[in-house]
Parts: structure tokens; C-alpha cells; sequence
């Protein structure tokens, strides 16, 4: 590891002189993540221009009233995506301070070859969830794909562009910004117009119209949800009932929605209305299926036997996830259904391996659930941001990803 000296030295001096002209109101922040988002901005920004020694380890500790070791994460962190350097005995530099202005084309320049991720999520690896459907695996797959290209990556929360931000993004002129579904709900339309007008490429994971006209590499939810729906009619089901956790409108579900009256009307068969069921977080509430059972009993209630049930009760529930698929069974036995009694339900995902389930259904799987396998998707939106750089790969507009592995079959229902 590098050792930041305190010998005085030009070095050390200039150090010293760039600690009273730095930026530190920006950076009040409490964890090293964060500290290198703001860092990774303010040179993104040009705030801190090519060169410019930043202040010690030391130096930053006392300023900021943080440990010595998270200000090191965070030094290291910008320095692993090579936003700055370090040198033995003369501490963090901005990068690019070694290269003549004129000695690199434009296409090779450091912010022509930076992209910056807007995300809610950690690019961390998950440790189980790798082959699931969860969206940090998209931005890690990725992530780790434009690293290995030699790309710069700076990773930002939209929660922390504040009024100006949008404006201090664009002025930096990224070659192109990712910006993951989450991010598109929460922000797209903010975000979407102002990157576009700056003519700065977008590429995304998200299926939502606000990214129409940006470069698009997603799941087709439309068709997982029609495969899900014709597995269950070849089964001989009737009256299948689509069942969501949501607290806001989300393009996927009007897409999987979609899929399922696509499958239904084929094969002659009335779609049901689905079951929208209120939730506190984006597409489900905390607590997991002992919360999410009691929240729909009465949904369910209804359908099954309550004043929505006609002569011919629901045979089947297509779920928005296997954690709303094990919510549903739960909640049915809590009224009274036994459990090899129990409707087809489908999931989708693919995480019923490290979901873990309440004990009355403790050995209960979904019929059959969907891997989206998203490491595909973070593979794809990677292509299409080195093809938008150095032409290596397709530029469509949209794509959607063919999945080795449509949905897998892991029932039918046990009996207990």
C-alpha cells in the first residue's frame, strides 16, 4: 500500500496549499462509498481538475471527522477505477496529469472513456443471489465487464443529484451513462430528458417508455409471463389469477400483465382481472411471506370465496415473484385451504432457493418459476456501451435478451 508522508517536500507542501482551496463543504458524508461518490463527481465535473493533488489521508480525516481507513476505502476505490493515481511519498493525484493534452484523440480522452452508473443499488456480488433476479447482479456483471474494457467507472445514487447535479453530470460528458430500472423508475423522468438533449447515450436495463429512444437491453417479461400462463393452461387451467405487491404503476407488470391476456385470449379463455395488492417498498414490504400472507388474505378471500367469486372459483395464481408466490400459499392455508389442496402457483426469478419459507409451508415450491438471469442482461447492456465507444458490438436501440433457460419447472406442489 502506499504511504502518504509527511516530509516536507514540494510534494507535501502542495498538498498542504490543496487542502485550504478544497471543495470540503461537499463532502460531508459518513461513509467511504459515499465519500467516493462525491469525490468521483467533483472530478467527473471538472471540479478537480487533471493533476491536482488531493489532501492527505491525515488531512481529510481531521477535516472531515472520519477514520483514517475510510478515507483509505474510499482513495483506493477511486484509484482501483482510475480516477486518480498514487505515488509513493507524494500522495493522491487526479489522473492524468502524466499525459500531454494532445498526446491521446478525443475517443481516448479520460472522461470520453468514463461512464457513469446511476443506480440504487450496490455493485457489490451478491453471494446467492447470482443467478436469481435481483438487479445488483445486473450492475455488477456490467460493471465488472466496462472495468476489464478499461473503462472508468463512477457509480452514483440518484437520491444524491441534488437540483444541480443533472447539469454538473451532463458537463461532464461521459461517454455514455447506464442507467439501471430502479434508477429509470425513481428518476427517469428527470433524468431521461436533460442526458438526451445534452446528446449524451443512455443505455439501460429498463422496459419502462420513459427510456423510449435510448439503448434498451432487457427481459422480455411479456413473453416470460405468456410461457408462465401457457404452462399452466396445458395443465388444464381455467381461471388463472395474476397476483402483484405494488405501490406504484411499474412498466414490468404491464408487461407481464401483457403476456398473460396474450396466452389466455389464444387459447379462447377469459383473462382475470389481476390482484394489485398495496405494498410499503417498490414491489413488495418488509417482513417477507409472514407480512405479505396477512396483506392479501383478503384479496384472496375474495376471489377464492367471497362476493368476486363466481360459480367457477380461481384454479391457479400467477405471481409477481416466487416471495409473492410463497406469500399466497401462505396465505391460503391461513384460510383454511390444506395445502395439498392448494391452486397452482406459479413464481418468477428463480429465487425459491434462498427464500426462506414459514413453516406451514416449509416444504411447499412454486409450480414453476422464471430465471431472468440477469447476469445475461448486465452482460448485453455492457456490449452496448463499449459498441456505442469503440463500435465492438451491436448499438440497436432495443433488444431483448434471449434467456439460455426460458423458466424452469420446480413442482408440481408437494403434498405435506
Amino acid at each position: 500500500m502506499a504511504v502518504i508522508t509527511k516530509t516536507n517536500t514540494p510534494e507535501s507542501v502542495e498538498s498542504s496549499l490543496a487542502s485550504h482551496a478544497f471543495p470540503w463543504a461537499s463532502l460531508q458524508v459518513r461513509s467511504s462509498a459515499d465519500l467516493a461518490e462525491r469525490l468521483g463527481r467533483l472530478i467527473a465535473e471538472r471540479n478537480l481538475s487533471q493533476g491536482r493533488v488531493l489532501p492527505t489521508e491525515r488531512q481529510m480525516a481531521a477535516k472531515l471527522t472520519l477514520s483514517r481507513s475510510t478515507i483509505r476505502r474510499a482513495l483506493k476505490s477511486l484509484e482501483s477505477s482510475g480516477l486518480v493515481t498514487c505515488r509513493q511519498g507524494s500522495g493522491y493525484r487526479v489522473a492524468g496529469d502524466s499525459l500531454p493534452a494532445t498526446s491521446a484523440p478525443p475517443s481516448q480522452s479520460l472522461a470520453s472513456r468514463m461512464i457513469a452508473v446511476i443506480s440504487l443499488e450496490s455493485h457489490l456480488k451478491p453471494t446467492v443471489q447470482a443467478w436469481d433476479g435481483i438487479e445488483a447482479y445486473v450492475q455488477y456483471t456490467l460493471v465488472e465487464s466496462l472495468r476489464e474494457a478499461g473503462f472508468h467507472i463512477l457509480t452514483i445514487n440518484p437520491k444524491t443529484l441534488i437540483a444541480d447535479g443533472v447539469a454538473g453530470l451532463v458537463a461532464s460528458r461521459p461517454g455514455a451513462v447506464v442507467l439501471t430500472s430502479r434508477a429509470v423508475e425513481t428518476h427517469g423522468p428527470e433524468l431521461v430528458p436533460a442526458l438526451m438533449e445534452a446528446q449524451i447515450p443512455v443505455v439501460t436495463n429498463s422496459s419502462s417508455p420513459v427510456v423510449r429512444g435510448c439503448i434498451r437491453r432487457t427481459h422480455d417479461h411479456a413473453a416470460g409471463a405468456r410461457r408462465l400462463t401457457e404452462l399452466l393452461i396445458e395443465r388444464g387451467r381455467r381461471r388463472i389469477l395474476p397476483l402483484f405487491f405494488v405501490n406504484q404503476p411499474l412498466s414490468w407488470q404491464s408487461m407481464r400483465v401483457e403476456g398473460y391476456r396474450t396466452a389466455m385470449k389464444a387459447a379462447g379463455l377469459e383473462p382475470l382481472d389481476p390482484i394489485f395488492v398495496p405494498a410499503s417498498g417498490v414491489t413488495a414490504p418488509a417482513g417477507g411471506p409472514e407480512v405479505m400472507s396477512r396483506q392479501c388474505m383478503g384479496f384472496l378471500f375474495d376471489r377464492l370465496q367471497g362476493p368476486a367469486c363466481t360459480s367457477e372459483p380461481i384454479d391457479a395464481v400467477l405471481a409477481a415473484t416466487d416471495q409473492v408466490a410463497l406469500s399466497a400459499a401462505y396465505a391460503m392455508v391461513r384460510l383454511g385451504i390444506p395445502l395439498d389442496q392448494l391452486p397452482d402457483i406459479t413464481g418468477y426469478d428463480h429465487n425459491v432457493g434462498w427464500l426462506e419459507s414459514p413453516e406451514p409451508i416449509k416444504n411447499w415450491h412454486p409450480l414453476a418459476t422464471l430465471d431472468k438471469q440477469n447476469g445475461l442482461i448486465g452482460d448485453a447492456v455492457s456490449a452496448a456501451v463499449r459498441g456505442l465507444l469503440d463500435g465492438s458490438a451491436d448499438t440497436r436501440s432495443d433488444a431483448f435478451i434471449d434467456q439460455e433457460v426460458p423458466f424452469r419447472v420446480i413442482g408440481p406442489n408437494p403434498t405435506p
